[in-house]
């Protein structure tokens, strides 16, 4: 049994009100990297290995101009973030997999055929 504590991390990355669950997948997917990763436990901690990384900046560390540079490099991060998780939706369809096992996709390959486009949710 492993020890582990859990903490609330605050790091403001979001800059728009429509990619909240894009963001939660990309951390997710950091938090995956963070503990397959040789420096898992030597780091200090996910925050710290989160903050240190290069596709996106916390915005709570950054003010000025370099704030804003930050803010327009989260949002190209998260953009194509986006456009990879619409290509993978994109793909199930097209190969009638519910991603989702409950039957939220359904409507997808039909969707996928007419408009043969990744374009799924609003641009």
């Amino acid at each position: 049994m492993h020890d582990c504590d859990f903490t609330e991390l605050h790091l403001e990355l979001q800059t728009d009100a429509c990619n909240c669950g894009v963001w939660v997948h990309a951390l997710t997917e950091l938090f995956v990297a963070y503990i397959d990763s040789a420096d898992w436990g030597r780091v200090g901690d996910f925050r710290t290995f989160a903050e240190t990384q290069d596709d996106f900046t916390p915005l709570n560390l950054v003010f000025g101009d370099e704030h804003a540079q930050a803010q327009r490099q989260n949002m190209r991060f998260v953009t194509g973030k986006r456009n990879e998780l619409r290509e993978t939706l994109l793909q199930a369809a097209i190969e009638g997999i519910d991603p989702f096992g409950d039957g939220a996709t359904a409507k997808l390959p039909s969707f996928a055929r007419r408009t043969g486009s990744p374009r799924l949710f609003c641009a």
